[in-house]
């Protein structure tokens, strides 16, 4: 195929074409015509099934969305990369200052402690948040998140589910060596059967807490806690198709009807909310809602379970935390996504620097270049009559 070019002047008086309107349509026509040509000999189907095939997907359908070509210039680019550096400035800002707003108490103890008093120094309204802590354990590993009961569970597009190592009595009563409350709950289970069987449920947190208030009489008064609907709705959804409770207060697997160690009540709730693993190894769940918010003061808090596995699992340290309520999360999850945000509007500030300054270097470039040929070029008169500094050059 030719190459298309404008009709020089000679030609334009040959083809009696006597305006720039006429030669600007004649050669809109004539490329018209060629791109038409062209695309009706790529179109045409190959011959042969297999071919056909081939050809009609190789075929990229046109885009849809078109953005203007000045969007990917250095400099649109440069202002862009501004912008979000600016937005997520401001974000990150907004969410740590958001942080430093959310008033916690946490409250260290160990395996001897019977109970431990702390202060609030300062009101917390609407609801409050009673957490358990625990750092540094391995609940993220793939060995552990995969040592479930599948019975307890709706198969989907989760990995695979296995008790091995964890499926018996024995198995629990040795790795929980120790956990007198634990193993007595296995125990008083009738049968031999074991469920729900897995790591994850042997390790469940079973400790129990009780707050009280100092009050006006300078006695201590406990402040109801409550333990129900701690699990989110889709947990609660799932296991009550494989779990049901019992008159008796045991909770059973629906398929066989075999009786668990798992109770009806708060028990189950704090089950539901264990079994669901966090992605690192900092484990923080939530254990119960004090409605109305609490006074500044003096409080307390007695462990009426204090199991001493932990210990020897290696988390010398469990932590009780109480906190406000706060749309956006806790304050720990407030602050790391604040982080999140500065970090990427430094990223984002670099990448407007790196634009800006080539930005200016290529104005820089292109302003010596100019200048250069002002220099170099001599000063003619074209077609039409008017100075300029280059020539027009037809093939």
């Amino acid at each position: 195929m030719t190459m298309l070019r404008r009709p020089s002047l000679p030609e334009e008086q040959r083809l009696g074409l006597r305006t720039m309107d006429e030669v600007q349509r004649r050669y809109t026509m004539r490329r018209a015509l060629s791109l038409n040509m062209a695309k009706q000999a790529w179109a045409e189907p190959k011959k042969g099934f297999v071919k056909r095939i081939a050809h009609e997907m190789s075929q990229q359908p046109e885009a849809w969305f078109r953005i203007p070509l000045w969007f990917y210039r250095v400099g649109s680019q440069g202002l862009c990369a501004s912008i979000l550096a600016a937005g997520f400035l401001a974000l990150g800002g907004g969410m740590i200052s958001q942080s430093w707003s959310v008033y916690e108490v946490k409250v260290a103890y160990g395996k001897d402690d019977v109970e431990k008093t702390f202060t609030l120094e300062q009101d917390i309204e609407g609801d409050v948040f009673v957490s358990y802590e625990l750092s540094e354990v391995s609940m993220n590993r793939r060995d552990f998140v995969e040592s479930k009961d599948k019975r307890t569970l709706v198969q989907g597009l989760g990995g695979a589910t296995v008790c091995e190592g964890a499926d018996t009595r024995d198995w629990a009563g040795w790795r929980r060596a120790g956990d007198k409350n634990f193993l007595a709950r296995i125990n008083a289970t009738p049968g031999t059967e074991f469920a729900p069987c897995g790591l994850v449920a042997i390790s469940m947190f079973t400790d129990d807490f009780a707050i009280f208030g100092l009050n006006v009489t300078g006695g201590w008064g406990r402040i109801a806690a409550d333990e129900s609907d701690i699990a989110i709705p889709a947990d609660a959804t799932m296991y009550a198709k494989k779990l049901a409770e019992t008159n008796s207060g045991v909770i059973q697997l629906q398929s066989g009807g075999v009786d668990t160690w798992l109770t009806s009540g708060s028990f189950f709730e704090h089950w539901k909310v264990w079994c669901r693993t966090p992605a690192s190894a900092h484990v923080r769940n939530l254990w119960a809602v004090i409605r109305g918010g609490l006074k500044k003061g003096q409080y307390k808090v007695q462990f009426l379970e204090n199991s001493p596995i932990w210990e020897s699992w290696g988390v010398p340290q469990k932590y009780v935390i109480l906190s406000g309520k706060h749309t956006l999360g806790s304050k720990g999850a407030l602050a790391f996504l604040g982080a999140v945000c500065l970090a990427i509007a430094a990223l984002e500030a670099i990448a407007a620097l790196g634009f800006l300054s080539s930005f200016l270097l290529r104005r820089k470039s292109r302003e010596y270049v100019s200048e250069k040929e002002k220099e170099d070029k001599p000063m003619l008169i074209n077609t039409w009559g008017k100075s300029t500094s280059e020539c027009t050059c037809t093939a």
